[in-house]
């Protein structure tokens, strides 16, 4: 048998594993060598974070300094209804003339008759801490409406201790009796 001929890497060969070696162990050496919050602001480029490289969820109020973010630093255009948070939306139903049938509504919102001069209101959200307004519509001033909290009294539609409702009352003010006529109410945010 003949002797076997072990042919030694070329100078380049070896000038190249050493790069890839120093590469690789450069590269593994910074991901271990950098802590949690390593990174700062200073450290990142300008539009280098965008919406989709951000997880949901991973922004919320508590993660954000007070007065961080202000009407100069948000794009116009960037926050519509739609990207915001029912909480931070008011809600409103407006009925028909004459009666409690809805007209105009910002969505979800329920309105059931509750007898002569009497509606329940079903909002959706939680009306906790929130102001409410009511208003008559159009009735040249001989209809008054008037609101009060499912949580505080009994309400109709099974909406007693319900903290997403309100039940209206409209009345004739020269008589002072309950009369079936529209209504608008606002939750404000």
């Amino acid at each position: 048998m003949g002797k076997r001929l072990v042919r030694r890497p070329s100078p380049a060969m070896v000038v190249a594993i050493l790069a890839l070696c120093l590469a690789v162990g450069g590269t593994a050496f910074a991901a271990v060598k950098l802590g949690k919050n390593a990174v700062k602001t200073k450290n990142i480029k300008n539009s280098a974070v965008t919406e989709s490289k951000i997880a949901g969820n991973a922004v919320t109020g508590s993660k954000i300094a007070d007065s961080a973010v202000t009407e100069s630093k948000i794009a116009s255009g960037a926050v519509s209804a739609g990207k915001l948070a029912g909480s931070a939306k008011s809600t409103w139903v407006e009925t028909q003339f004459g009666g409690f049938t809805i007209a105009r509504q910002s969505g979800g919102v329920t309105v059931t008759a509750d007898g002569t001069g009497k509606a329940a209101v079903n909002f959706g959200i939680d009306l906790s801490g929130r102001g409410i307004s009511v208003t008559p519509n159009l009735n040249l001033g001989s209809v008054v409406a008037e609101f009060a909290r499912c949580v505080d009294i009994s309400c109709g539609a099974g909406l007693t201790g319900n903290p997403n409702a309100i039940e209206v009352f409209t009345w004739a003010s020269s008589t002072s009796t309950l009369t079936t006529s529209g209504f608008s109410a606002v939750v404000s945010p």
